[in-house]
């Protein structure tokens, strides 16, 4: 029995340290994806808002810097019956900015719900040949346009940038950390095979969201993104992720740990039809902590050398991604985040098993 279980965690932790080093080789050997622009195109950009008076401002500020021309850009934000200041800061910031507009979400459209049905209603408002999606907590880089629309223009396809959490306090740190890792991941694993798009930070063509029907007329999930992703695959597109410093967006941390189990709750529900190699990858770094402690007590040399060896290469990819990404990580935190990760892991695991609607922003689904 102890023979088996000691075979059983050195295929888990080996096939963990083989997929920590093809993300390494991938991410040194990749093709990178800056690619020009073709033509200036007219844009919508349709952000959902909800109770984000302390995001929205920033949001709207960062928008006006985009480098590309303000007569070929329309920014409208739907207010999905927000109860604090939101819609107050919103007027008052795109007063006389003819670029800019807002609509009170007032009932649902169809089947859509939260912000699919914000999302259906704006698109109806919108008169651009392409849509780029965000939320209002976050802000996007100046060359966002640039970056992202060169892809939709050259494939037939849904294209999506990284997002990184903008956190300088607190243990929101180690948000950062965390979701520069999953990015890495998810665009180590959508160069192996498209897996969806990513619903706070993507663009699409118009001709293609009207292709799927609209989200009025798809079935409602928690994960929009995910749900218009396949509704245009069965049309033939594909999806590309970006991986590069202009089209990388920052978001807000998650500002309660109670919040951040129900964020990861709404993620993993609303995937659970992801392909093959997305559960592969999550799998096998699931069961790393499991079998590192197990082979502990085995044999302790070699469960210290894999672990060691775990870290290093860990540390080498966040090296090699944030230069890439031009983030500027605090080192002093890497010992912990190790520590957090798994005990994210874990809760979010006992989370996901306990009973219960998904929470999103103050609703139940």
């Amino acid at each position: 029995m102890i023979q088996v279980l000691y075979i059983a965690c050195i295929v888990f932790l080996s096939l963990h340290l083989l997929v920590q080093c093809s993300v390494g080789l991938w991410l040194v050997f990749r093709k990178r994806k800056n690619i020009p622009l073709q033509k200036q195109s007219r844009i919508s950009i349709l952000i959902a808002a909800r109770n984000e008076e302390k995001n929205i401002l920033e949001c709207l500020q960062h928008l006006e810097k985009l480098n590309y021309p303000k007569e070929l850009i329309e920014i409208i934000i739907g207010n999905d019956h927000s109860g604090d200041n939101t819609l107050a800061i919103i007027e008052k910031h795109i007063a006389g900015k003819p670029q800019f507009s807002v609509i009170n979400i007032e009932e649902n459209l169809g089947k859509a719900r939260g912000k699919s049905n914000v999302l259906a209603h704006l698109t109806h408002k919108a008169s651009g040949e392409y849509f780029f999606i965000t939320d209002a907590d976050i802000t996007v880089p100046s060359e966002w346009i640039n970056a992202l629309l060169p892809h939709i223009q050259n494939n037939k396809c849904i294209v999506s940038g990284t997002t990184i959490v903008k956190a300088n306090e607190k243990w929101w740190q180690f948000q950062q950390w965390e979701w520069l890792f999953l990015y890495l991941m998810n665009s180590f694993m959508q160069d192996i095979e498209p897996i969806t798009c990513s619903g706070n930070n993507m663009a699409l063509s118009a001709k293609a969201y009207w292709q799927s029907g609209g989200y009025e007329n798809m079935e409602f999930s928690v994960t929009e993104d995910y749900r218009l992703y396949l509704e245009l695959k069965k049309h033939g597109y594909t999806h590309v992720q970006v991986f590069e410093k202009n089209a990388t967006a920052y978001s807000a941390p998650i500002r309660t740990f109670s919040e951040l189990l129900d964020q990861r709750k709404r993620w993993i529900k609303g995937g659970k039809g992801l392909p093959f190699i997305f559960w592969f990858c999550m799998v096998i770094y699931s069961l790393f902590l499991p079998s590192i402690v197990i082979l502990f007590f085995l044999y302790p040399w070699l469960g210290l050398l894999i672990l060691s060896a775990k870290i290093i290469i860990e540390a080498m990819l966040f090296a090699i991604s944030s230069k890439q990404l031009d983030i500027s990580l605090k080192w002093i935190l890497f010992p912990v985040y190790e520590v957090y990760t798994q005990f994210i892991t874990i809760t979010n695991f006992i989370n996901l098993l306990l009973p219960g609607k998904v929470k999103w922003k103050g609703r139940e689904f």
